[in-house]
């Protein structure tokens, strides 16, 4: 089942964003614009294991199957 995330309560606001992933056991989380500390944007979308970031939702959702996947092994 592929859901949002919609608890505001569930600690940090980055794990409320609507447009996270959560596939069982994976959760992408929605990443907002910023800079690191090394002064390198990082634009929005999806971020991905390894830290890179996606705006294809079917990416997205396919790594989060992948997570969930792994989990259960």
């Amino acid at each position: 089942m592929i859901k949002s995330v919609d608890n505001k309560d569930d600690g940090a606001r980055v794990f409320a964003d609507g447009r996270s992933i959560i596939v069982g056991k994976g959760r992408i989380l929605w990443g907002t614009a910023t800079y690191t500390s090394r002064n390198m944007e990082c634009k929005e979308g999806w971020v991905l294991p390894g830290g890179q970031r996606t705006t294809d939702f079917e990416v997205a959702q396919a790594y989060a199957r992948w997570i969930d996947e792994q989990c259960r092994r």
